[in-house]
């Protein structure tokens, strides 16, 4: 995607998030300085590209990026001040507001591009924790897999409000479902 969009020769695609064909936000990152990151969103499938940055943006990477829709979406920076930065918007980037409760940083960077189902959000941190939030971002609040403390390589994905897996493909190649959201896990025998 660096390549199409204009000017953007030595950044990297970092995330993406698309409400249809012609309606998408990307996260780009700055190749020799990591912590230079921007939000760009399209409204005619890719033609034309506009910065969405939150406007009082710390300098620190933008680890997710999520709509519901035209209007409503959000993304995450951080750790700054031992905790991650999350910011809000109800105008479609146009402007932002960072949310006063933020989960705290010890958590670590956020690891996979996260899972969204409806209003809910699960993100996986490096240490192997799992953040949720059922509000579209407003509130969160965390739990350990049995990935934790060590984390690595951690990827999440819900199909609904209950049901979901995580996989690390660092550490012990293992699968983990849940039934109850996020909250308890048990391994998935894969042998057969």
């Amino acid at each position: 995607i660096p390549g199409l969009i204009p000017n953007r020769s030595g950044w990297s695609f970092k995330g993406l998030n698309a409400l249809n064909f012609n309606e998408a936000w990307v996260i780009l990152q700055n190749d020799t300085l990591p912590s230079d990151c921007d939000i760009l969103n399209t409204t005619n499938g890719g033609q034309t590209w506009q910065v969405k940055n939150p406007w009082n943006i710390d300098s620190s990477e933008i680890y997710f990026i999520h709509f519901w829709n035209h209007n409503e979406g959000m993304c995450i920076t951080g750790p700054v001040s031992n905790t991650f930065t999350i910011y809000t918007t109800i105008n479609g980037g146009n402007s932002w507001s960072q949310i006063a409760v933020a989960p705290p940083s010890e958590y670590a960077k956020i690891e996979d591009r996260g899972s969204v189902v409806g209003d809910t959000v699960w993100l996986m941190t490096i240490k192997g924790n799992i953040l949720k939030s059922t509000d579209k971002g407003y509130t969160w609040t965390s739990n350990h897999t049995p990935f934790y403390p060590g984390g690595g390589m951690c990827r999440v994905k819900f199909k609904d409000n209950n049901h979901g897996i995580i996989y690390n493909r660092g550490l012990d190649n293992f699968f983990y479902k849940t039934s109850n959201g996020g909250i308890l896990w048990t391994i998935i025998n894969t042998n057969g």
